[in-house]
């Protein structure tokens, strides 16, 4: 999996985040709406931390990814950390979406990394959160469980295959891909409906490459605290 992928994936993760549950009873809703009642919620709190963990493996060489950073409400996303031993940082403010290219060390405008069917995906959030709505095709309660002593709800969910394609890959190379998997974990707060955890597994077979996969966990946490702020990386250019 080459390093655009993995940064494709990053992004997901960071579009999830900036976009993410609400009063209604866990009871009342199915594990579904609770994912999406969730994401919503989040987009309430002024700000909070989060610490992404990632494995990748491809061909029996597994790479690790670290990222550590804020988010303040609304829209604005800092993470910096490694990605396969190179330094990595992120920004994201309303709808621009910059990384440092861990190569040469200079800020990227994500619609210039040439992902494909990203570029509109990352410049327009809500269309994005629609399309991850409607990609629920499966979705269960499993037995709660403790996330840094708060009881939360845990939900798997399934995406559709098909549109999960069509987001990670251009057009003339979703055929490539002979097979592909994924699933999904969420915690979320019983009593305040924040969502704790995320996780992703997602593994991939194509007709040229074996095996390719991406262990994902990210962790949310320090919501509210009023010394989350984010500025505007210094070497970032104006725009």
């Amino acid at each position: 999996m080459s390093m655009r992928k993995i940064l494709m994936l990053l992004l997901i993760f960071v579009l999830l985040l900036s976009l993410v549950g609400c009063g209604d009873q866990f009871g009342k809703l199915s594990p579904k709406d609770a994912v999406i009642k969730a994401n919503e919620k989040l987009k309430e709190v002024e700000g909070y931390r989060m610490k992404i963990n990632a494995q990748v493996t491809m061909n029996d060489i597994k790479q690790q990814v670290v990222l550590i950073g804020e988010v303040a409400n609304p829209n604005q996303v800092y993470l910096s950390g490694s990605l396969s031993g190179l330094n990595i940082e992120i920004y994201k403010k309303e709808n621009k979406i910059f990384i440092k290219d861990p190569m040469n060390n200079k800020w990227i405008e994500s619609e210039n990394l040439g992902l494909g069917n990203m570029d509109g995906i990352i410049s327009t959030p809500e269309k994005t959160f629609n399309e991850l709505n409607d990609m629920i095709v499966e979705a269960v309660y499993l037995p709660d469980e403790l996330i840094e002593g708060v009881k939360c709800k845990v939900i798997e969910y399934v995406p559709d295959k098909q549109k999960l394609k069509e987001i990670f890959f251009e057009d003339e190379k979703i055929d490539e891909i002979s097979d592909l998997e994924a699933k999904y974990k969420v915690w979320i707060g019983e009593k305040d409906f924040l969502i704790r955890k995320l996780s992703m597994d997602l593994k991939l077979n194509s007709y040229e490459n074996e095996e390719q996969s991406i262990n994902m966990v990210v962790q949310l946490y320090d919501f509210g605290n009023n010394d989350i702020k984010i500025e505007y990386p210094k070497d970032l250019p104006l725009q």
